[in-house]
């Protein structure tokens, strides 16, 4: 399980990147991006992202903090399955259209810790 985590390291690194750097373009890009796949193939990928990260926890020097990204990945997974479509639009909505692009390149550098970290502390 060590190919997930660097799999999802580099990928997390490459997107606080462009979050950071190209902001307006990567907006515009996720925007495309979610609009087009559905809600619930959404929140199915995202669990399974979730189960992948707890499955490989074993794999990384601190545990606690890859368990805790699946938790809170399995989280936002079952809210996107069971919340109700206009609650979804709206959080949606706001994300895409409503945030400044200060707060996505601030989403961008905590994502970018995060992949950091995670890619240091494989095993």
């Amino acid at each position: 399980m060590k190919w997930f985590l660097y799999t999802i390291s580099v990928f997390y690194i490459v997107s606080g990147v462009c979050f950071i750097l190209y902001t307006s373009q990567f907006r515009e890009y996720t925007s495309i991006l979610v609009k087009k796949v559905d809600r619930r193939i959404l929140s199915v990928l995202v669990i399974i992202i979730g189960l992948l990260f707890i499955a490989s926890s074993f794999y990384d020097r601190f545990l606690w903090v890859i368990v805790v990204i699946g938790v809170l990945a399995l989280i936002k997974g079952t809210f996107i399955l069971f919340s109700p479509v206009n609650l979804y639009n709206k959080m949606l909505d706001w994300y895409l259209t409503k945030t400044t692009d200060q707060t996505y390149r601030f989403f961008g550098i905590i994502i970018l810790i995060i992949g950091t970290a995670i890619f240091s502390w494989v095993n």
